[in-house]
C-alpha cells in the first residue's frame, strides 16, 4: 500500500514538475509579447507628440484602427 502510494505521488509529482515547466514557458512567452506591444505603444505616443500641434489646430486627425495609426488630413490642406 506504501508503495503504491508512493508510485502515485512520485507521478502526479513529476506531472506537476512538466505543468510548472509549460506555465514557465507560457509566462516568458507572455512578458516578451508584452514588451513587444508596450514598445509599440511608446511609439504610438511620440507620434502623437511629434503631431500634437496639428492635431489641437485641427489640420490632422489622428485614429488607432486595428492596432494600426491613421493620419487623415483636413479637406483645405491638400
Amino acid at each position: 500500500m506504501t508503495e503504491a502510494l508512493g508510485t502515485f505521488f512520485g507521478a502526479m509529482r513529476a506531472a506537476l514538475a512538466g505543468e510548472i515547466d509549460a506555465m514557465k514557458l507560457a509566462l516568458a512567452e507572455l512578458q516578451a509579447r508584452k514588451a513587444q506591444a508596450d514598445a509599440r505603444l511608446k511609439d504610438f505616443q511620440d507620434l502623437l507628440a511629434r503631431f500634437k500641434k496639428l492635431i489641437d489646430s485641427g489640420t490632422l486627425q489622428v485614429k488607432i484602427v486595428d492596432g494600426r495609426m491613421v493620419v487623415e488630413l483636413a479637406t483645405d490642406v491638400l
